[in-house]
C-alpha cells in the first residue's frame, strides 16, 4: 500500500478534478502527484450486475482513473493503451474502495503504472496494471 505522507506535492491534489463520468459514478480523488495517487468510491445498487456484486467495469474505471490522475498531476498528456486487471474479490454496494496507484516506469512516450484495489477493511479487490501513451500536442 502507497504511504498517505504529507508533502508538497500533495498541493497539486487542489488543482485537479476528475472527468463528469468519474464523478457520476461517485470517484472521489483524495490525492494525487506525479508519482502516486489515491482515490476512493462508495458504490451504490445502480452499479451492480446481475449477480448483485458491483460490476467489474466500474472496478475497472476506478482503477483506469487512478492511473490517469497520477500523470495528470504531472502535467502529462496521456491516454491509456492497456489496461490490464486482476479481480481478486467480490464487493458489494455500500463497500467503500479505496484505490491507490503509483508509476512503475516513466519511459519516453510510454508509461506503465500500477493499482491496487481494497475495501476499507483491508480486503484486496483488484489489482491493475496500465499502460499510458504520453502524446505531444
Amino acid at each position: 500500500m502507497i504511504q498517505k505522507e504529507k508533502t508538497n506535492e500533495q498541493l497539486v491534489s487542489s488543482n485537479l478534478s476528475l472527468s463528469k463520468f468519474s464523478q457520476s459514478i461517485g470517484i472521489t480523488l483524495e490525492m494525487a502527484t506525479k508519482e502516486s495517487a489515491r482515490l476512493h468510491l462508495i458504490p451504490n445498487k445502480e452499479v451492480i450486475n446481475a449477480f448483485g456484486i458491483i460490476h467489474g467495469g466500474i472496478i475497472a474505471t476506478l482503477a483506469d482513473t487512478c492511473m490517469g490522475m497520477i500523470l495528470r498531476a504531472a502535467n502529462i498528456p496521456a491516454v491509456t493503451l492497456e489496461l490490464a486487471i486482476n479481480y481478486l474479490s467480490v464487493t458489494k454496494p455500500g463497500d467503500k474502495l479505496i484505490a491507490e496507484g503509483k508509476v512503475i516506469h516513466f519511459g519516453g512516450s510510454v508509461i506503465t503504472t500500477q493499482c491496487l484495489i481494497s475495501s476499507d477493511n483491508g480486503r484486496k479487490i483488484a489489482f491493475a496494471k496500465g499502460t499510458f501513451f504520453h502524446y505531444k500536442h
